[in-house]
């Protein structure tokens, strides 16, 4: 392949790392770099291609660990509506016996039930059990 070829190629591959949120297409435009540097030294295709995969694959494999840490989100992390869970809510309309009220978590106000069905008065802490579509299911203190 002529080594314009090959410019092309990692020209493709450095939009592609930009426009797209993994870090690895970028390693297969250093590749074709190697590559185009092999077609200036007359290698053959074959030789090329090698160059090309090799170091591709090289780059990928060799940082494939530390461009995770980078890219993934910690799998502990909780976010959203899940950071709720085991928090604390405060009652701001009472919990009427097996039916809604609302209480206050992290400066939002959600409607809420009972987990057992026992009212619960305003003014109280009480803990976020679950999230059960737009309501949370509480716990009053013992």
């Amino acid at each position: 392949m002529h080594w314009g070829g090959w410019v092309v190629v990692a020209v493709v591959c450095a939009v592609l790392e930009i426009v797209t949120p993994s870090f690895f297409i970028g390693w297969f435009g250093v590749g074709a770099i190697a590559g185009a540097l092999t077609s200036i030294l007359r290698v053959g295709l074959a030789g090329q291609v090698f160059v090309f995969l090799a170091v591709s694959l090289g780059l990928v494999l060799s940082t494939r660990k530390i461009a995770s840490k980078w890219t993934r989100q910690d799998a502990h992390t909780k976010t959203n509506i899940d950071a709720i869970v085991g928090k604390t809510a405060v009652v701001t309309k009472e919990i009427p016996a097996n039916d809604r009220g609302l209480v206050k978590v992290g400066g939002e106000v959600w409607s809420a039930e009972s987990v057992d069905g026992r009212a619960i008065p305003q003014g109280v802490s009480v803990e976020v059990l679950r999230v059960d579509g737009v309501r949370l299911v509480v716990k009053a203190p013992e």
